[in-house]
């Protein structure tokens, strides 16, 4: 049987004339363009975020009830440690506010943002809300490329969708997948849910970064 169908299948593709493969491949190189062309259009409003958090040494806990040496409770102690965190932002305005996930930021004590020309600056955050799970960081600069904002509600189940991020830190890195569904909730991510489900990509770094559509 498998061996039939392999026939038919090498008949079928044989039967294809060669003007309507060519017609077929440049309809595929002009879908590829589109999306290199939404690409491109996003990619300079996506900012990749490293964040510094310093978490406070501690003593050990059973100097709290018995009395230690100084010394002993020197070596028994924890460090303050500094954690790092990569996220990614989009900026909305051009005079340096950039949208992003409040995880990403939270409790940062230093935010370094980088741009797509390779520049790094210093960050802040200027609104931080946990419930939605957003926040906006400014960067002390002007003439910043702001990202277009696209309709939500006109989206459509099966359209095509680009996510650009820094996933592990890898800046400007481009996925693409369709709205698997909209409106989604219970999904124990934040408190105010109305989400938009891609099977795009996405891996540890992308938060906070861009889901685009085809137009950019």
């Amino acid at each position: 049987f498998s061996t039939i169908a392999a026939l038919l299948a090498v008949t079928c593709i044989s039967s294809v004339p060669a003007t309507a493969q060519d017609d077929l491949a440049l309809r595929a190189q002009e879908l590829s363009k589109v999306f290199a062309r939404a690409a491109s259009a996003v990619m300079p409003s996506v900012v990749n975020i490293s964040t510094m958090t310093v978490i406070p040494g501690r003593r050990p806990a059973i100097a709290d009830f018995f009395p230690l040496p100084e010394e002993l409770t020197r070596m028994l102690s924890e460090p303050p440690q500094q954690v790092r965190s990569l996220g990614s932002g989009v900026i909305i305005r051009s005079d340096g506010h950039i949208v992003t996930n409040s995880h990403v930021v939270a409790k940062a004590q230093r935010i370094q943002v980088g741009l797509m020309d390779d520049q790094v600056v210093e960050g802040s955050v200027v609104g931080l809300d946990a419930a939605s799970d957003l926040a906006v960081v400014k960067v002390a600069l002007n003439g910043l490329p702001a990202a277009q904002w696209a309709d939500s509600e006109s989206l459509e189940v099966g359209e095509w969708v680009l996510a650009i991020g820094s996933p592990h830190g890898l800046k400007h890195s481009v996925t693409a997948g369709i709205v698997s569904a909209k409106g989604r909730t219970q999904t124990a991510i934040s408190g105010y849910e109305d989400f938009i489900q891609t099977d795009a990509a996405i891996n540890p770094g992308n938060s906070g970064g861009a889901l685009a559509n085809l137009h950019g």
